[in-house]
């Protein structure tokens, strides 16, 4: 049975199995503060959290890094 998202006070939304997918348009200074926030969580520890509107994606990872552009 695939796990549950869980919700904490917030309302925020974890998602930590399964498929997820979410689509943004945006300007390339929000892209670039977005990835130079990215690129500070991979430089502070083995764990980074992906977050949107109600929602968040948090992730463990080790060496090499993968990385997919598309």
């Amino acid at each position: 049975m695939p796990e549950v998202p869980t919700e904490d006070e917030s309302g925020i939304e974890t998602v930590t199995d399964g498929y997820f997918e979410e689509e943004y348009y945006i300007g390339a200074e929000d892209a670039g503060e977005f990835l130079i926030e990215l690129g500070e969580q991979f430089t502070d520890d083995g764990e980074i959290t992906i977050t949107g509107e109600g929602w968040e994606l948090p992730f463990a990872f080790g060496e090499p890094v993968k990385l997919d552009i598309e």
